[in-house]
């Protein structure tokens, strides 16, 4: 993260979109990670807020496909109709609301795009361990030299993750089996209640 080519990358993404709210997502070209669903959420948005046309961006980073099968074939092509679609009709001569990203993203860079993100979104529908929310979080901690490449930076560092409240229950549920009492709100875990599980965690 303390890399110069970092800090000058982190600069220039945040004047290129200066004025806006950047939103992330870097996922693997995989009928089970989701992009198009986060394309079609983000253009349900865009319908239901015109006010919001002009202050978001999307840039989706696109990891290079595991596979080459007819499926991976088709995600590919129905993620790049989408996100002319949503250019088309949102976006203007000088402003795309979607960047796709589809080609190997050196190191540096995806950390440049982290530490610039306001929201990074990940909603696989099938997934491992995923640590594209552990690496947001990360590089938006900051550092001197990234404080210093970072002005609009608000000063706040990223503490908190949301996640859907069925994923959350879930694996509260198995994380329990694995560490028995490591969360003082247990209770709420056997219950599978991830609501109350956030709530007594900030009140605990």
């Amino acid at each position: 993260m303390n890399l110069s080519f970092t800090f000058d990358k982190a600069k220039e993404v945040q004047e290129q979109f200066k004025g806006k709210k950047v939103i992330l997502g870097v996922d693997d070209m995989d009928i089970f990670k989701g992009i198009i669903l986060k394309l079609l959420a983000f253009e349900y948005l865009l319908h239901q807020d015109q006010n919001l046309q002009g202050k978001l961006v999307l840039i989706q980073i696109v990891n290079p496909a595991r596979s080459s099968g007819k499926d991976v074939q088709e995600a590919k092509r129905e993620t790049y109709l989408t996100v002319e679609r949503i250019n088309k009709i949102y976006g203007r001569s000088n402003y795309e609301l979607v960047i796709l990203i589809n080609y190997p993203v050196p190191r540096y860079e995806k950390t440049a795009y982290y530490a610039v993100a306001k929201c990074c979104l990940v909603n696989a529908v099938r997934d491992g361990m995923n640590l594209v929310p552990y690496k947001h979080i990360v590089c938006r901690q900051g550092s001197p030299g990234m404080d210093d490449a970072m002005e609009d930076n608000e000063g706040k560092p990223l503490k908190e993750v949301i996640v859907s409240q069925k994923c959350a229950e879930a694996v509260l549920h198995g994380a329990q089996d694995y560490v028995p009492g490591v969360l003082a709100c247990s209770a709420y875990v056997e219950r599978r209640d991830a609501v109350a599980v956030s709530v007594s965690v900030v009140v605990e």
